[in-house]
């Protein structure tokens, strides 16, 4: 006999709304944080490192500038006290001008030259009863006659002959010789240390007539006067 009894088919359960994953594993998980770990430990010392060079170079570049800057402050003064010194050269070079005439007595040659305006003039033989003229020249005042002061330009005009008084200076090792003219006259110009003296000058020595000129400067400081004042001169002869 036919059933008519119907049963249901067995439905399959459903799958919940939320998709499943399969949970990752615990190796893999501590593979990536030790990779982690490790390249925040090199960027560490790579930093710590850049730190430090930068530190380092630093320190030499400051030291490098002070060294420089140092350098250039030295550079600076050295030029700055080399352009003071010409600047006074030149202000007393202007300073001294225009520049007096000096004129000897008749009876001695008439001797004549320029010299600095600056300086002062004392004779101290005036040639009176034959003996030696003798005049001192120097800047300002001319301080107390002795062997032991250096002046400007000292002038002698002496009643000896130039080989006589020429012949003294041979024995003088401290002393260059060289020959010019002054005035239209044969000269011998000596260089070098003063004779009875510890200074260093110039020494010219011509003839005038009869007589025989000697012009000394003690000072390598007035040497481009002295010059200037050879330039000069001139005489009766």
């Amino acid at each position: 006999m036919y059933n008519n009894s119907y049963q249901q088919p067995t439905q399959a359960p459903q799958p919940s709304g939320r998709p499943t994953y399969p949970m990752p594993s615990a190796k893999k998980d501590d593979k990536k944080d030790l990779i982690k770990n490790i390249v925040i430990a090199v960027l560490a010392v790579i930093t710590i490192a850049f730190g430090a060079l930068f530190l380092l170079k630093a320190s030499d570049y400051n030291k490098l500038s002070k060294d420089f800057n140092d350098q250039v402050s030295a550079n600076v003064a050295v030029q700055a006290d080399a352009r003071l010194t010409e600047l006074e050269k030149e202000f007393d070079a202007k300073y001294k001008l225009p520049n007096t005439k000096f004129v000897g007595p008749e009876d001695y040659g008439r001797i004549e030259f320029d010299f600095p305006k600056t300086w002062s003039v004392y004779v101290a033989s005036d040639a009176t009863s034959g003996s030696k003229y003798e005049v001192y020249f120097n800047p300002n005042q001319v301080d107390t006659i002795n062997k032991g002061n250096t002046y400007a330009l000292k002038l002698e005009i002496l009643n000896e002959t130039f080989d006589s008084v020429t012949s003294k200076y041979k024995s003088y090792k401290d002393l260059s010789s060289s020959t010019t003219t002054i005035g239209g006259s044969s000269a011998n110009v000596y260089t070098g240390t003063i004779p009875n003296t510890e200074a260093s000058g110039k020494i010219a020595i011509f003839k005038i007539r009869d007589k025989t000129v000697v012009l000394t400067t003690y000072s390598a400081t007035f040497e481009s006067d002295f010059d200037a004042i050879l330039k000069s001169i001139t005489f009766n002869s």
